[in-house]
């Protein structure tokens, strides 16, 4: 639950527009139903068919390592938060994938 409303709030702080935010709406969505597998799916296929903020690329990778986490891929969620705190920095996903290497 906690991963959950996390991603809620992210979501509501980014207040992403465009095609972004129906994406990350999707990926969200398919989380939120416990569907992490079409999470990921989603996620990965917006961020090689579309170019994003540097914002909404972050927060696309956390729904993925989320769902690595809820599937229990503990080392790929661990990769992908580390990958998401180097590559955006300075984004508000970065704040909370530290918490989650941590």
């Amino acid at each position: 639950m906690k991963n959950f409303t996390l991603l809620l709030l992210v979501y509501a702080l980014l207040g992403c527009g465009g095609s972004s935010e129906g994406a990350i709406s999707n990926s969200n969505r398919y989380y939120a139903k416990g569907h992490y597998e079409k999470a990921i799916a989603k996620s990965l296929d917006a961020l090689r068919s579309h170019e994003y903020t540097e914002e909404a690329e972050a927060e696309l990778n956390y729904i993925i390592a989320q769902s690595h986490e809820k599937l229990g891929e503990l080392d790929k969620s661990l990769e992908l938060h580390k990958y998401i705190v180097t590559n955006y920095p300075n984004t508000k996903v970065a704040i909370l994938s530290k918490t989650e290497i941590q």
